[in-house]
């Protein structure tokens, strides 16, 4: 009984509140799967390879696998409106610009029917603790996932093997096993892929995945999408995620989301070296998902001796020991390509760079800063580029100067000795950099030019 101002003003208050199109989405949802499946089932009793009874069996019998489904699907959305309502309160000029964007393209969202006010007004919809109100969280969230459903609609990838695979997310397994044909001949097929993976990334990712469409455009934007599917698929950051769900009233929120968010961070940067690096030739799936085990098991030989019991699962806490390095998992594939040698050779060369010059420790301190100024969140940009470009080049400098059979780690250290000057220079400066806290941008643009000039 509730109106969209009541809402907001409930949650203001500090009550948790959603709104009618999120706590009704699973009887919208029942009713989606019903109708999908009732047209295969139908499409099979036309042939007369069922008859109406055993047609009502199947669906029947499907009762319980379809729930779940829904019900799953449900948690993940409602899980998202929270991670987005703790993003919101240090996010809150994308979100804001994400809210311009969605009114920009999508004709059904007007800010004033969902009482957002103009830019300046906005404190008018923060929470006490500076956070945007559920409500309007979960229409922004409701159209982001309409907003990317629409650009896959107009894709070719949509069409793609890969994306194909989504499809059959969407069935039952048993279901999907005994009517592969059928559902590959499913009228509506195309919008069932596009909406599970709007549901897929805007449930795990939230509203900000759409942040840098503006940057992007359409085409770019296709590519960050494929990249951040197969970059999940790459970390097997489903089975993660899964555990720490499982964990919910066992591990305290203030543990639990923050693992979350590392788990998205690192395959947003993941995904933004494949959109920048990969994304001017047809990226092969295939092709980077056989890099898969070998990534995973030179990781965990050379970064699981010492994990921190972070939770009493210990498929999570490794996974976690090693995520800061698997994020450049696609930085050591594209680099690889570049470089002579074998890919574990190139991969282990790759991390002993990343540790020895504290790569991950300047993108972190960037990550830090708070900057309002659009000027200063372009230089942000401009500095990660050019960390990625220093990682590339010193790689291929080491690669080409190490000696036969030579461990990474002595040919790092050999390098240094043997005319690496520059680069011991700036190893220095990096050191110093993080003798002081909370390091201010122009400090960090300062050493990580002394970094690129050692790279040249």
């Amino acid at each position: 009984g509730f109106t969209q101002k009541a809402r907001i003003e409930f949650a203001k208050g500090g009550g948790k509140i959603n709104v009618d199109g999120i706590d009704n989405s699973a009887g919208v949802n029942i009713s989606d799967h019903e109708v999908n499946l009732k047209i295969i089932l139908n499409s099979i009793w036309h042939k007369g390879h069922i008859n109406e009874e055993e047609k009502n069996s199947i669906l029947k019998k499907l009762d319980e696998k379809v729930v779940n489904l829904v019900l799953w699907n449900n948690y993940l959305q409602a899980l998202s409106l929270s991670k987005d309502e703790l993003l919101s309160k240090t996010y809150l000029g994308d979100f804001i610009r994400i809210m311009t964007l969605l009114e920009k393209n999508i004709s059904s969202f007007n800010r004033k029917d969902f009482h957002i006010p103009k830019d300046e007004n906005i404190h008018s919809i923060l929470t006490k603790e500076k956070t945007l109100v559920r409500p309007v969280l979960a229409s922004l969230l409701s159209y982001s996932k309409i907003f990317i459903k629409s650009k896959l609609l107009k894709s070719h990838f949509i069409d793609e093997p890969y994306a194909q695979s989504y499809l059959y997310k969407y069935f039952p397994k048993s279901f999907t096993t005994a009517y592969k044909t059928e559902i590959d001949e499913h009228p509506l097929k195309r919008e069932i892929i596009a909406t599970m993976i709007a549901d897929f990334i805007i449930n795990n990712q939230g509203i900000l995945f759409l942040s840098d469409y503006e940057a992007l455009k359409d085409e770019k934007f296709i590519i960050k999408i494929q990249s951040y599917l197969i970059n999940n698929q790459l970390f097997g950051a489903n089975n993660i995620r899964y555990e720490l769900h499982r964990m919910d009233n066992q591990l305290d929120v203030k543990k639990q989301y923050p693992m979350l968010f590392e788990i998205e961070k690192a395959l947003t940067f993941s995904s933004t070296w494949m959109v920048r690096y990969l994304g001017d030739y047809k990226i092969d799936a295939n092709y980077i998902l056989d890099f898969k085990d070998t990534i995973f098991a030179l990781l965990n030989r050379e970064y699981l001796k010492k994990v921190p019991k972070l939770t009493p699962n210990d498929d999570i806490n490794n996974f976690m020991a090693i995520l800061h390095y698997l994020r450049f998992s696609i930085a050591v594939i594209t680099i690889k390509e570049d470089t002579h040698g074998r890919f574990e050779e190139v991969a282990e060369l790759f991390y002993v760079i990343i540790d020895k010059l504290k790569i991950m420790q300047l993108f972190e301190s960037l990550d830090q800063l708070e900057l309002n100024d659009p000027d200063l969140r372009k230089e942000r940009r401009q500095l990660r580029q050019i960390i990625e470009l220093v990682i590339i080049k010193i790689t291929d400098k080491i690669q080409n100067f190490r000696r036969k059979n030579e461990l990474p780690k002595d040919a790092f250290e050999n390098f240094l000795i043997n005319g690496g000057e520059s680069i011991k220079d700036a190893q220095a400066e990096v050191t110093s950099l993080f003798k002081s806290d909370n390091p201010k941008l122009s400090k960090i643009s300062i050493t990580i030019h002394a970094l690129l000039f050692s790279a040249l």
